[in-house]
């Protein structure tokens, strides 16, 4: 639970008894299989076969709504956010880049796409820096 809401910066808070219940369901469809372990009887919870083949179908459909989702909304975002929380979310983002790039450079992607991937982040990231620059001589001009 705790890791879960750092993960999510606060955003989700889960507490035991939805956990729990989400715990259950994923054990009765046979994604997970819990074991008794310590002195406690705490429950430790293990992913399945079934349980890999059900994350891996999931986060297929996660990674085609994200990107479509997001290409589609990211104009409306545009009008609907303040220019204020639109900065502090760009800003946000930036922050996040190293993190999710380790992921990506530590998963089984081929060397090759790493290579091209981080290329093509470098070029796009040294026009921002270009633009940047331009538009803080155009401010404090």
């Amino acid at each position: 639970m705790a890791d879960l809401s750092s993960i999510t910066a606060g955003a989700w808070r889960p507490g035991p008894g939805s956990i729990y219940a989400i715990l259950k369901d994923l054990e009765k469809t046979g994604h997970i299989k819990a074991d008794e372990k310590g002195t406690r009887s705490k429950q430790i919870f293990a992913i399945t076969k079934s349980g890999e083949k059900a994350l891996e179908s999931a986060r297929h459909v996660f990674d085609e709504y994200s990107t479509k989702r997001w290409h589609r909304v990211r104009g409306l975002m545009l009008d609907l956010v303040s220019p204020k929380a639109l900065a502090e979310m760009l800003n946000e983002g930036l922050k996040m880049q190293p993190s999710a790039w380790d992921k990506v450079l530590s998963s089984d992607i081929a060397k090759g796409e790493k290579t091209f991937l981080l290329k093509e982040n470098k070029l796009l990231t040294e026009r921002h820096l270009s633009w940047i620059n331009s538009k803080l001589e155009e401010i404090e001009e």
